[in-house]
């Protein structure tokens, strides 16, 4: 499949807004042009997606809604001791995605009754909202956020503990749908 670098801007698949594209690159051509508010209401059926949308036009508009199909997961444990945030599992985006996905992580502390704690960051900058947790059992967090995510941008899980015990955290997942028959993105793990 090939995937379309493009300007970005957020927007609501059937909200009457046209998207402009001049100047996206897609393979090795540049695209000049704007899909409108109206072509994508008149190209969009529950049964075909975009089927009417030129082959060009459509791999521009991968607009993802939250759900609990899990499309991409770095599951393995990871774990630390320090007391500040340290990045522990990051899942690299092999193509753009936008819209909204819900990105879920579990955590748990070494010890009974003190806390560890996690949160989401985009290339390195804190998205999402601190989860914490003071049991040695794993607790889940779904966090559903809305963003234009770019081509290589990185969905990272940082996590601390606190005075010398330690966070672990595992099942690191997004949880998208989408418009187009085409539903999982491709990702590294690292």
């Amino acid at each position: 499949m090939v995937y379309a670098t493009y300007k970005r801007a957020a927007f609501k698949i059937g909200d009457g807004k046209d998207i402009d594209l001049n100047g996206a690159t897609i393979g090795n051509g540049t695209f000049s042009g704007t899909i409108s508010g109206a072509e994508l209401t008149a190209n969009k059926n529950a049964a075909s997606g975009y089927a009417g949308l030129s082959a060009a036009k459509k791999l521009n508009i991968l607009a993802s809604i939250p759900s609990a199909n899990v499309r991409n997961s770095h599951t393995a444990v990871a774990s630390t001791t320090n007391t500040a945030y340290v990045k522990l599992k990051t899942i690299t985006l092999n193509a753009p995605l936008v819209g909204s996905i819900r990105i879920y992580f579990e955590i748990k502390s070494s010890s009974d009754g003190v806390a560890a704690y996690g949160q989401i960051y985009r290339n390195g900058v804190a998205i999402g909202t601190e989860r914490s947790n003071t049991s040695i059992t794993y607790t889940g967090f779904d966090e559903d956020l809305t963003i234009s995510w770019g081509q290589n941008d990185t969905i990272e899980l940082w996590a601390h503990g606190t005075a010398g015990y330690g966070a672990s955290v595992q099942n690191f997942r997004l949880k998208y749908d989408n418009d187009l028959a085409e539903t999982t993105i491709s990702t590294t793990n690292s």
